[in-house]
């Protein structure tokens, strides 16, 4: 972060998520989607979720079988249009230097990326797996969990890969003096090679599939450079209150840093600093929440919509304490 730029909101706006959730029907299909699965020569395809992407998952190859794929669609000429886009591509790149992340498929075209009805497209193998909750996270998982991820941040530091989007807009008034201190305390840390490259920058549990074959890391839209020990604070989010430190002496945050360590020792000081990384997140986090909340409460909106916003207003407001409490 800078002083005048920040991610963004990955999540869709309530209003984008509205919108498509009334055009899925009762067998979770949206006729837009199957007409992009056919750009990658797959029949139709399945509604999962919806966050920074609307995604779905399609049926095999209509010849030949093949791999199901997950389709990753957004608005395009709108933040999350241009995280989607350029994920897929950094995801190659990632992969290519053999990274543990799904592959991207290319359409019948060739392209990594296509555009349909105002929508970005991209796709990318299916990865069988398990995800796991954070209440189902013991020390063997996160150990494996923090293994994994250090093996990340070594193959993914061959990698060179483009800025991640970011928006320009000065700190709020009631935020100017956390910004400036978060800003502060960045700027006296260093960058040496084994403390800071390639970064997932989403890392949670919900994006590590347990397959097989070991561990894949999947949704990276917010893939940038960045401190190797702000991922570690941002995967152990959950065992840490609200812009604070995880709390190393919990046996899940202490066996995954135990696993990280094993394989990707890290300086004193980032260890020292993960209360700073959770802090700066915290703002990043809260400053995509006010943009995303800037979309009023609308009466037509389904009870659904109306809950979700009202849950992001109440973690901007928690952030918001945290923050100013610190």
């Amino acid at each position: 972060m800078s002083k005048t730029t920040w991610h963004g909101s990955p999540v869709l706006s309530i209003p984008e998520l509205v919108r498509v959730g009334v055009l899925i029907d009762d067998q979770h299909r949206w006729e837009l989607a199957d007409r992009a699965a056919a750009l990658w020569s797959r029949p139709n395809a399945v509604f999962r979720r919806s966050s920074t992407a609307h995604v779905f998952v399609t049926a095999p190859c209509v010849e030949g079988g093949g791999d199901r794929l997950v389709l990753r669609m957004a608005p395009a000429h709108t933040f999350q249009g241009r995280l989607v886009a350029r994920s897929t591509s950094v995801c190659e790149a990632l992969y290519r230097a053999g990274v543990a992340v799904p592959r991207p498929v290319r359409s019948s075209a060739g392209s990594l990326v296509e555009e349909l009805d105002g929508i970005v497209v991209t796709a990318q193998q299916l990865i069988e797996g398990r995800l796991y909750d954070v209440e189902e996270v013991d020390a063997d998982l996160a150990h494996r969990w923090g293994r994994a991820l250090a093996i990340f941040h070594a193959r993914a530091s061959v990698v060179d890969i483009s800025a991640a989007p970011r928006r320009s807009t000065p700190p709020p008034p009631d935020l100017a003096q956390v910004t400036a201190d978060i800003h502060r305390g960045l700027a006296g840390i260093r960058r040496s090679p084994d403390a800071y490259g390639v970064v997932h920058g989403d890392p949670e549990s919900d994006n590590v599939v347990f397959g097989s074959d070991g561990i894949t890391f999947i949704d990276l839209d917010e893939v940038d450079m960045g401190w190797f020990a702000a991922d570690i604070a941002f995967a152990l989010r959950a065992w840490a209150a609200a812009a604070a430190s995880p709390d190393l002496s919990q046996t899940v945050p202490a066996a995954f840093v135990a696993g990280y360590c094993e394989l990707r020792p890290l300086p004193n000081e980032s260890l020292d600093s993960l209360e700073l990384f959770a802090r700066a997140q915290a703002l990043d986090t809260l400053l995509g929440l006010r943009a995303t909340l800037a979309d009023r409460e609308d009466p037509t909106w389904p009870t659904w919509a109306v809950a979700l916003r009202r849950r992001l207003s109440d973690l901007a407001i928690t952030l918001e304490r945290a923050l100013n409490d610190g």
